[in-house]
């Protein structure tokens, strides 16, 4: 009697611990989960610094453990898993596991694993299938690196399929970071759009291995996704501007947000940039004066939009209200922006940039640029080149400072011959403006027909270059006419192929 009610008691307990166990299925209504579990995005490499890195992916089935195996060599016997106020994540299709500890300079090797979970209790768990990734390796930061490399993309949303061939002539194993300087997504509607449209390919050419810094721009401000953007960037806290030190060099990023006032219709009233300019130049009041920033022997900012040139919105006249002065003060070397169907490099002045801006092309009119910076003890090099692998600019600035001494802004409205004439295929365009207003490029051949758009916005006074590429079109005497508002001007240049 007693042996059969220990028997009882034995299966009791057994059938009452099954029912504690609730199948995900209950959990939560998945019906539209793929029968297949896997990892369906990534991974890839975010949050770097001297001493941790954040790894990112995403799998077919929203319950299992997110496992990271790490270490300096390829038998990788770290292991760290993501967790919230004490909680084990398991319940993500995103996961995000953040690597703790590292030294800086270092290489590491890393595989990302989950764990299926069949069935969940309050006290007990049932796992299923393992699947993992490839093992991957990255390398950590180090302001005391003695070579500094890094690629700089924009405005490919319209086509992101043209970053393999800007990478192809700009990427290669000395590259230490890119950075993707807005409108490289279009409006965001949910997490597939974000992998489809832009991860995805960030991690076959690149993003495994090499991360990249993201900027955001005015698209990646739109669409009931967009408040959900930062969590595919590593990031707890929401906040597109930040700085960071490597190889010497401090880099900011400054997030320049929606173009036009806050109160234009078209933000139905869901957006305050006006507020978080003021929150940033806070920020860059501290940043700018501290041990860091000061001690860098280079410093370059980074900006959807140029805080001068490439239009004279609402936006950038709110970035120059607050930001102008402070980026003065700050000395530095060389300033990134984007938002713009041509490439332009704006000269420094004296009683305006202080500092080279460069805005790179996006992919609209088809001229996309990639722009490659190098920076050695001999000081920084950049290079712009378009997808065909042509050369649309190549400068330097030499020691810690800018090369070129700053210059008085223009008072004249003048246009300068196209150097090399005559060319084959590209050359590049000087003009100066005296004063802020549209302006525009236009290239017409000899029987008077226009060619090509080379400048089509307002800019604002200031000394311009814009590069122009003949590919595709004959041998002959062409005419390039340089219009603002009431002023044109117009010389003739010479194409040989």
């Amino acid at each position: 009697m007693i042996k059969t009610t220990a028997s009882f008691s034995a299966i009791l307990f057994l059938f009452t611990a099954t029912l504690a166990f609730q199948p995900i299925d209950r959990i939560e209504n998945n019906a539209l989960k793929p029968a297949a579990f896997g990892i369906t995005h990534g991974p890839y490499v975010q949050q770097i610094s001297e001493t941790s890195a954040t790894i990112i992916w995403c799998t077919s089935y929203r319950y299992s453990m997110p496992i990271v195996l790490w270490g300096t060599d390829s038998t990788i016997s770290n292991q760290t898993t993501s967790l919230h106020d004490g909680l084990i994540d398991l319940n993500l299709d995103h996961q995000s596991v953040t690597l703790s500890g590292l030294q800086p300079g270092t290489r590491y090797f890393y595989r990302v694993t989950n764990k299926k979970v069949n069935l969940w209790s309050y006290h007990a768990i049932m796992y299923g299938s393992t699947v993992e990734s490839e093992i991957y390796e990255f390398t950590t930061l180090d302001r005391e690196k003695s070579t500094v490399s890094f690629v700089v993309l924009n405005d490919l949303s319209v086509n992101i399929s043209r970053m393999d061939s800007l990478l192809a002539h700009t990427l290669d194993d000395s590259v230490d970071f890119i950075v993707l300087n807005g409108n490289m997504l279009s409006s965001i509607d949910g997490q597939e759009q974000i992998y489809t449209d832009l991860f995805d390919s960030c991690c076959r050419l690149f993003a495994q291995r090499i991360p990249f810094y993201f900027v955001r721009g005015v698209q990646e401000c739109r669409g009931v996704y967009a408040r959900e953007l930062h969590k595919y960037l590593g990031s707890e806290s929401v906040r597109y501007y930040s700085s960071f030190a490597h190889g010497g060099v401090q880099f900011i990023l400054l997030d320049s947000g929606e173009k036009h006032a806050d109160s234009a219709a078209q933000y139905a009233g869901l957006t305050d940039f006006e507020a978080y300019r003021r929150e940033q130049r806070e920020w860059l009041e501290q940043t700018v004066t501290s041990s860091d920033y000061l001690a860098a022997k280079h410093r370059i900012v980074f900006s959807h939009l140029p805080v001068y040139g490439g239009g004279d919105n609402f936006a950038q006249n709110d970035m120059r209200a607050h930001w102008a002065t402070l980026l003065d003060q700050g000395h530095i070397d060389l300033y990134i922006s984007g938002s713009s169907d041509h490439y332009v490099r704006i000269a420094p002045t004296s009683n305006q940039n202080s500092y080279p801006i460069l805005i790179g092309a996006g992919a609209g009119n088809g001229e996309a640029t990639a722009i490659r910076v190098d920076i050695s003890e001999k000081g920084i090099e950049v290079r712009v080149v378009r997808e065909n692998g042509s050369l649309v600019d190549s400068f330097e600035l030499g020691g810690t400072a800018v090369e070129q001494p700053p210059q008085i802004l223009p008072d004249e409205f003048s246009l300068g011959q196209n150097y090399p004439n005559p060319f084959n295929p590209t050359t590049q365009i000087d003009y100066t403006l005296p004063a802020t207003g549209p302006v525009q490029c236009k290239l017409y051949n000899s029987i008077g027909q226009k060619v090509r758009t080379l400048v089509d916005g307002v800019q604002c006074a200031g000394t311009y270059t814009v590069a122009f590429d003949a590919r595709g079109l004959p041998s002959g005497i062409y005419t390039y006419v340089l219009t603002a508002g009431n002023l044109s001007h117009k010389k003739k240049m010479v194409l040989l192929h």
